[in-house]
């Protein structure tokens, strides 16, 4: 699983979070693309539940205001490189 894609299912249950994620994985979603997904789009990734399309949109929403999502992601996987290395 991608280090960011907990923010974007915080508010999801756990079983689909983990079908959305593969669902990310499989559509090559990157955090830079997150940005243009839309309600059409993600139903047709699979995710059938409104609310779900909902709560995933506003987390974008959220995580792109203070900063980008795909600098976050990068911060992530740098930080994750770093712990790994001492």
């Amino acid at each position: 699983m991608e280090s960011w894609f907990p923010r974007l299912f915080a508010e999801i249950g756990a079983e689909d979070a983990a079908a959305y994620s593969a669902a990310f994985l499989m559509h090559q979603i990157m955090p830079e693309d997150c940005d243009v997904l839309n309600h059409a789009l993600l139903a047709e990734m699979g995710v059938e539940k409104i609310g779900h399309r909902i709560r995933i949109l506003r987390a974008i929403h959220n995580l792109y205001q203070g900063r980008s999502l795909a600098r976050s992601a990068l911060e992530a996987n740098h930080q994750i490189r770093n712990d790994g290395a001492g």
